[in-house]
């Protein structure tokens, strides 16, 4: 990941800080981690979900807008997912459900981009620099907020690394998860796209702690 080009991380700073302001307050602890992912939708999924007063299963999404201008889209509420989830609970109403298993006690992060796209090819909706800041100055803000480690991989982590961790990575499940495993296109196979996770997600946990810092300043 190159370095941040200086005037989209202005704004995806100044972005972040105004989603900062709309969070509500939690029992301290009851947030303790962030994940990181792609939402495999075209670009202004998000802002179309907004406008029609649909959930999103995410607390924000960096979405481009019509002008393709990058923004960032406030999703459910951090507050739902602040305690113990169960399966009795529905998803999409009682809680917002990013990463299988792992809902309690977290909030996500996502990026409006990646529709139909595969490691050799990211489709017409590809992730990119930019989009890429505006996610994690968006994890900043809830790591800010919520006093989440960004630095530790346990507390903020994508979810090619969840799957990993929990099975279900390309070549491990029919419903595979590999969003952040890579941040361009690659011939790479699953194994190899595994082994180059952890690095990818460091690379971004470094980014969200940035934004953490300088917005808890």
């Amino acid at each position: 990941m190159q370095p941040a080009d200086p005037t989209t991380e202005t704004r995806a700073l100044t972005a972040a800080r105004a989603f900062m302001t709309m969070l509500p307050d939690v029992a301290p602890g009851t947030l303790a981690h962030c994940s990181m992912h792609w939402a495999a939708m075209p670009y202004g999924w998000a802002l179309d979900r907004a406008e029609q007063g649909l959930p999103l299963p995410y607390q924000v999404v960096a979405d481009r807008d019509a002008d393709g201008a990058e923004v960032l889209v406030a999703g459910m509420s951090p507050a739902l997912n602040a305690r113990r989830l169960s399966l009795e609970m529905p998803a999409g109403v009682d809680y917002c459900a990013s990463v299988r298993g792992r809902n309690s006690y977290g909030v996500a992060v996502s990026i409006s981009a990646m529709a139909g796209a595969e490691p050799r090819t990211f489709g017409d909706a590809p992730i990119d620099a930019a989009l890429i800041e505006f996610m994690c100055a968006a994890a900043g803000a809830l790591c800010a907020k919520y006093g989440i480690d960004a630095r530790s991989p346990a507390a903020c982590y994508t979810h090619a690394e969840a799957a990993i961790w929990d099975g279900y990575f390309l070549g491990d499940d029919p419903d595979p998860r590999w969003d952040l495993a890579i941040l361009e296109p690659s011939d790479l196979n699953p194994a190899a796209l595994k082994a180059v996770t952890t690095t990818t997600a460091d690379r971004l946990r470094v980014r969200v702690q940035t934004y953490a810092e300088r917005l808890s300043a």
